[in-house]
């Protein structure tokens, strides 16, 4: 029977590391394989608010023409 744990944990300036991990009870007492396996955790990047991409198009050519025309330009490209 193989279990997987993960723990996320920070690594010290001096690279040691003692784990204290909680063992699920459905796994029998006795000898055990315990592999670690170490993979650096992304950060995340704060996802932008929807009202910080207000206008940013204004700019744009694309949308600088002709709403109708580009409308007409985008339907017949799906024909």
């Amino acid at each position: 029977m193989n279990t997987t744990i993960r723990k996320t944990v920070t690594i010290p300036r001096n690279h040691r590391l003692r784990l204290d991990v909680a063992i699920p009870a459905r796994v029998p007492a006795g000898e055990a394989e315990v592999v670690v396996v170490v993979s650096p955790v992304r950060r995340r990047r704060r996802p932008a608010a929807l009202a910080a991409l207000a206008g940013c198009l204004a700019a744009s050519p694309l949308f600088s023409r002709d709403p109708l025309a580009l409308q007409k330009e985008l339907r017949d490209e799906w024909e």
